[in-house]
């Protein structure tokens, strides 16, 4: 059962005080982890926490905890998008190799999971590109697809690559020749500080 305001489902996240402060300053220094967490099928990544604390909206904060903690996230830290740009723009080419010899083999399941770990990781990149906070899979490539980084029709081409992973050899390969397309659009378009 979700909490319902005004008919949206709403979130009340519950966090460590302590926790939430270290991981803010661990992201500011360029420092990132990602954990495995049921509904984040990429992970959890530890840079959630920035996007959360930046986009709070302080019901009641007496202490101004919310605003002291911002001040270690906003503005975005270029320590943090250099190492979510260094470590995201490795993976998606990582994940589209280690696919490509089982995308021919027709291992339909295994090409699925690296196609979409490579769409997260471009999603990574462009909004770290983009100084954005990435809090959520969900809608990302949609959001993604309106930044000057992003490939043209970024969106469009994703849903092209996803739809064509089948049980085919040659779709799973042409599915992931989409995704290395973008890949290296993305790869061009951004940079590593």
């Amino acid at each position: 059962m979700w909490l319902r305001i005004d008919g949206r489902k709403t979130d009340i996240l519950l966090r460590d005080i302590r926790r939430v402060e270290q991981v803010l300053r661990d992201c500011a220094a360029g420092v990132v982890a990602i954990h495995y967490q049921p509904g984040h099928p990429h992970g959890f990544s530890t840079a959630i926490y920035a996007g959360e604390v930046y986009h709070a909206v302080a019901f009641h904060d007496p202490d101004g905890v919310v605003a002291a903690l911002r001040s270690l996230v906003d503005p975005y830290p270029e320590p943090l998008a250099a190492a979510l740009i260094r470590a995201f723009r490795w993976e998606v080419g990582f994940a589209l190799d280690t696919a490509a010899s089982v995308a021919r083999r027709g291992d339909a399941a295994y090409v699925c999971g690296c196609a979409f770990r490579a769409i997260a990781c471009l999603n990574q990149v462009l909004f770290a590109a983009e100084r954005r906070y990435l809090t959520n899979e969900k809608g990302a490539v949609a959001i993604a697809d309106r930044f000057p980084t992003a490939p043209s029709r970024y969106a469009e081409r994703v849903t092209a690559a996803v739809t064509k992973l089948s049980g085919a050899p040659e779709d799973l390969t042409e599915a992931l020749g989409l995704l290395r397309a973008l890949h290296d659009e993305v790869l061009a378009a951004t940079t590593l500080s």
